[in-house]
Parts: C-alpha cells; structure tokens; sequence
C-alpha cells in the first residue's frame, strides 16, 4: 500500500513538472508601449483663470511632461495651437466661420494625433481661488497677499479617445485641492508667469500637479483595457508591411500581428458625425526588421497603407 502511494505521488510529482515546463515554453505577448498625443485644452473655467488660453496650455503641457515620466507610454510631441502663439488676441479672426462671439472655436487636432494610438482632449472646468476676508493686501507678480484662509481648486475633464475609431473610451473629472492658512491668495491673472518655476510652488499651482497626477493614473489604468494597435505607413515594392511601432515601444522580431483592412468612413446621415471606418480582417504578419520608430513585417496579400494593426 505504502509503496503505491509513493509511486503515486512520483506520478504527480512528474505530471506537474510537465505542465510546468509546458506552460513556461508558451509564447507571451510583448508589453508595448501605446503611443499617446495630448491635444490642446479648452478652459470653459469660471472664476480667477476663465478663458485665458495660457492656462489651458499649460495644463496641457504638464499632463504630456507627467505622462513622458511615467515611461509607460511613447509620448508625441505636442504642437501650439494659435491661440497659445499669440494668447491676447484673437485665435480665430482670420477664419470666417467663427465670428466675435459666436459658438467658441474647436480645440485643432495636432498632426501627431494621426500617429499616436490614443489621443487626449481636456477641458478645464474649474481655476480659481475662493478666499475669506478682505481682498485688500499686497499684489507681487500678479498675486495678491493679505490676512485670511484660501482654497485654490483646478478642475479638468480628461477624455480618453481611440484615433482609429474617433470613439472616446473613457472620460472622468479630476480635481485638485489646495488649503492655504494664514494668507489670502488671490490671482491676477494677466501678467502672470505661468511657465516660472516659482508658480509650481503656490496653491493653485500645486492644486494643478494633484489633478494632473489623478489625470495620468485615470489614463494608465485605461490604457491597460486597450489591445495595443498600430498602423501600416507603407508598403514596400516587396510587399512587405512597414508599421508605425518600433524598439521605442518595446517592438522585436517575431511578433505577430493580426491585420485589419480600413474601408471608408462611416459617417451618420443625419449629423455627418464621424462614426468610425469600415474594417474587416486580412490576416497576419511577422515583424522582421526593427527600427526606432518603424519596423517591417513579412508580406500579405491585399495589405495597404492606413490599415490596423492589432497585437496577438
């Protein structure tokens, strides 16, 4: 009996060795970095920063610098828009369709946009400073001092968007609160030095970096949800695919992609609202050669430049 039940637990012993072996000969899916845009804010705030421009960018500016940081993306270039270029006048005048006062202009789409994976728009909803007491007091480069308790508060609405589809995959508020005791700090905000160091050190500065900070987790965590995706830039006279992923994503030989074909535009009747395209399956390609930025993969019939993609 004894020794049926060792041979037994050797029979086990030996099986789990199998399965394990087996199970570590599996091939994994490579993590790769989702290259990611960030377009131009739109400040719809109230309150000490409504409207101004300078702001919008900035917080911009300070969600693609968090993101870059986190290593966890590849990062594009952001392009200004021309109303960060020349903040105090008007960004649309030479464009006839948005008169003085009319519906507000939308935020440009920066080329990069085209490139990257995943694109995010903003808008902030809240830049201000609510303080007690008398506004009397000393003003230093734009902000005002005196005797009493303020909160500075920055509010921004982060939308997640997926530039093969123009669908937005996730949106949320964020917001960052910052208690002053002590002092009254009001802000006058033409004049003031956004780009300074000496900013990131006030209230409303620091307010900003905590609504930037829940920005970037809220992008991380949803970037995860999404299967990593790229597009064909070119095919060469060989047939052979050049796709918009390379080392700097993490991209080496042998990975395998599965292709989508991009028909044409689904638009609604109605509104002429873009919808998404057309796309249906065309097979799969190996990466052979690496660069950067880039990489080739073997030939498939019928593949052409703007199809997808996707990771296996």
């Amino acid at each position: 009996m004894n020794g049926f039940r060792i041979a037994l637990a050797w029979a086990l012993l030996i099986a789990c060795g199998i399965t394990a072996a087996q199970t570590a000969m599996l091939p994994t899916a490579p993590v790769l970095k989702k290259s990611i845009a960030v377009d131009g804010f739109d400040n719809r705030s109230s309150g000490n920063g409504a409207g101004d421009v300078q702001i919008a960018e900035r917080l911009a500016d300070q969600l693609a610098d968090a993101l870059m940081r986190t290593n966890a993306f590849v990062v594009l270039e952001r392009e200004r828009s021309p109303a960060a270029a020349n903040p105090y006048g008007d960004p649309y005048s030479a464009d006839p369709t948005y008169a003085v006062g009319a519906i507000p202009a939308p935020v440009a789409r920066p080329a990069q946009a085209i490139a990257a994976q995943l694109l995010i728009r903003g808008t902030v909803t809240d830049f201000s400073v609510q303080a007690g007491g008398s506004n009397n007091g000393l003003n230093l480069a734009g902000v005002r001092l005196g005797a009493s308790k303020s909160v500075a508060q920055v509010g921004l609405i982060v939308r997640l968007i997926d530039t093969a589809t123009q669908q937005v995959l996730a949106s949320r508020r964020v917001e960052g609160k910052v208690t002053s005791k002590g002092m009254q700090l009001g802000l006058d905000v033409e004049g003031y030095n956004y780009e300074g160091d000496s900013f990131k050190e006030t209230p409303l500065g620091q307010a900003g970096q905590i609504a930037i900070d829940d920005a970037v987790r809220f992008i991380a965590d949803e970037a995860l949800k999404v299967s990593y995706a790229a597009r064909v830039v070119k095919v060469d006279d060989q047939g052979r695919a050049i796709i918009s992923c390379g080392a700097l994503s993490g991209l080496a030989s042998g990975v395998q992609f599965a292709v989508m074909s991009v028909g044409e535009a689904l638009r609604d009747p109605l509104t002429d609202e873009l919808l998404g395209f057309e796309q249906s399956p065309l097979g799969v390609v190996t990466v052979e050669r690496v660069f950067d930025r880039f990489a080739y993969t073997t030939v498939l019939a019928d593949i052409k430049a703007g199809d997808i993609v996707r990771l296996r």
